[in-house]
């Protein structure tokens, strides 16, 4: 396992933190109450897709230099196992999410429990892994580690692909919640019928 100089060593400190106060506090206002933007939303998830694939970037580049050109096979479960996740969580996304307006004149949503903080869970995991695996040079490094014991590195395929199922319950997240408000402002302000004797579009 690779070690960082004490003077690197803290700010690969800080940044881990970061990473995780950043995830977490998102997690919270998931579950409590977060304002409503679908840019904001869609950013966040965009970090969490660049996250997976450096994770599973990482991994097969590691796996190539244990297992050859096998191990390009794992991109078929790295694309599969999100897509599906996010498949199934759209439509409960759907239905489960909550809206409400408040003093500032904003709309917030909520969400269940587990979408949010399986996510955080996962995404914390991953990277105590990295961090124990390679040490905390992986979080700053560019250099990747060239191969690992066939064990070790199934298991860090495993921690992967439930990483894979946080990030498609992201997506069926942020693409439920979207739909949902869609829908909401549509049966608040169903469009209009034109005046007799005007044109039709």
């Amino acid at each position: 396992m690779a070690t960082l100089p004490a003077a690197q060593l803290e700010p690969t400190i800080v940044v881990l933190a970061i990473l995780i106060l950043l995830v977490g506090r998102r997690t919270y206002l998931n579950l409590y109450g977060a304002r409503y933007t679908a840019g904001r939303m869609f950013a966040f998830l965009a970090y969490a897709v660049l996250f997976f694939v450096l994770f599973a970037g990482t991994t097969i580049y590691t796996a190539i230099g244990t297992w050859g050109t096998l191990a390009w096979t794992l991109v078929v479960p790295y694309l599969a196992v999100p897509a599906v996740a996010g498949a199934l969580t759209l439509p409960h996304v759907r239905r489960a999410v909550q809206f409400e307006e408040r003093a500032d004149g904003q709309t917030y949503y909520r969400l269940p429990w587990m979408v949010p903080v399986l996510y955080l869970v996962l995404f914390t995991l991953r990277l105590v892994i990295e961090v124990v695996l390679f040490g905390f040079s992986a979080i700053l490094s560019p250099t990747l580690p060239t191969s690992l014991p066939t064990g070790v590195l199934v298991v860090v395929i495993g921690f992967d692909l439930l990483y894979a199922v946080s990030v498609g319950l992201l997506v069926g997240r942020a693409m439920g919640v979207r739909q949902a408000y869609l829908e909401r402002s549509l049966a608040r302000n169903p469009p209009t019928a034109p005046a007799s004797g005007e044109p039709l579009p």
